[in-house]
């Protein structure tokens, strides 16, 4: 008796089929199938310009499938260890994840068929075993592949078994539809093109130098560029140690000492005797500069002396600042000869004592 009602249903959705078909022929580029003996493979794909978090939330939403899914007249869940009736079959409370099996009911008269997840990667891909006809089960596949612009949704479906025959004509009645169903039903929400972002805009290095002398600290630690960003920095540091070292040569002795960062302090007590023993203050930065003139700025050391009587003296001063309980600022001499020479010279002091 099942049997043959199925082969009449069979008949007449294939007689159907074929008028509806044969009233409308067009032929549609984006759409593919492929039939073999006992397996049959379906496929079309559309480019929606929503969101793809707002694409993957609809389509994993079983409550509006009957709203664009071909072949889902209506959909019923059953949640385990639930005693209240509503709550048992309510897709509030549905577990939906991979394994999770739900029921649709594809034409009016028919009996609910099994379907279940078979695949959920979170606004990836979506997977589904579902049954649109009796004794035919199909592997339903949602591919959304994101791009600046849009977002690329690919539907397939495959089915194996002697009846896959029946996934071709179906598709062909109404599944090629699935996808402009889906578009027709989203949400009018458009994808947002910034093309002003923060990585593309950069300001001059001149102007970052000026912001972070002004105090704008955030936006340097913003900036995307990492070699931009080090050298803006760098320079704000020369610039600090300018800055306290002209204090200082002005009088305030006070003013390194109370320097916080360990770094800072010691650069600046470097530059500070490096001022103080060829006699001229390190130049103060111009934060309009450009950065080629900032930058030379930096690596520019005035020398009025000889390097033979300026490491004497040298080394005499840092002798003496050393003796004086200042041992920080040996650590703080670049030069790893003088450093040398510096050690050895507070050695043969403490040894005279």
């Amino acid at each position: 008796m099942l049997i043959g009602i199925t082969t009449v249903l069979l008949f007449l959705l294939i007689y159907y089929f074929v008028q509806s078909t044969s009233s409308e022929q067009k032929i549609d580029l984006n759409l593919h199938s492929e039939y073999f003996p006992n397996k049959s493979f379906v496929a079309t794909s559309i480019d929606l310009d929503v969101p793809i978090e707002v694409i993957w939330k609809y389509i994993t939403d079983l409550s509006n499938y009957h709203l664009w899914f071909p072949w889902v007249y209506s959909l019923k869940v059953t949640n385990k260890d639930v005693s209240s009736y509503t709550k048992k079959h309510s897709l509030l409370e549905y577990d939906m994840k991979v394994g999770s099996y739900f029921k649709i009911q594809p034409f009016f008269g028919i009996p609910a068929l099994n379907c279940r997840f078979l695949r959920l990667d979170d606004q990836k891909n979506l997977t589904l075993e579902m049954g649109f006809f009796p004794f035919n089960k199909e592997i339903v596949n949602f591919n959304l592949v994101p791009y600046k612009n849009c977002v690329e949704v690919n539907y397939s479906s495959r089915s194996n078994g002697l009846f896959s025959f029946i996934t071709i004509p179906m598709f062909a009645w109404l599944g090629k539809d699935i996808l402009n169903n889906l578009k027709n039903s989203l949400p009018n929400i458009k994808i947002e093109i910034n093309d002003e972002t923060s990585e593309q805009v950069l300001l001059s290095l001149s102007e970052y130098i000026k912001k972070g002398s002004e105090g704008d600290l955030q936006l340097i630690n913003s900036i995307p560029d990492r070699a931009l960003r080090a050298k803006v920095k760098g320079v704000l540091l020369s610039i600090s140690t300018s800055d306290y070292v002209q204090k200082a040569l002005d009088g305030d002795k006070n003013i390194i000492a109370g320097i916080a960062d360990i770094k800072l302090k010691t650069k600046v007590k470097s530059a500070y005797l490096k001022a103080k023993r060829i006699g001229t203050a390190i130049p103060v930065f111009d934060n309009e500069s450009e950065s080629k003139e900032s930058t030379d700025i930096v690596n520019k050391s005035p020398r009025e002396k000889s390097a033979a009587s300026s490491d004497e003296l040298s080394i005499e001063e840092y002798v003496q600042k050393a003796l004086s309980g200042d041992e920080e600022i040996i650590n703080s001499i670049e030069n790893r000869v003088l450093r040398a020479k510096v050690k050895a010279g507070i050695m043969k002091a403490k040894r005279a004592k």
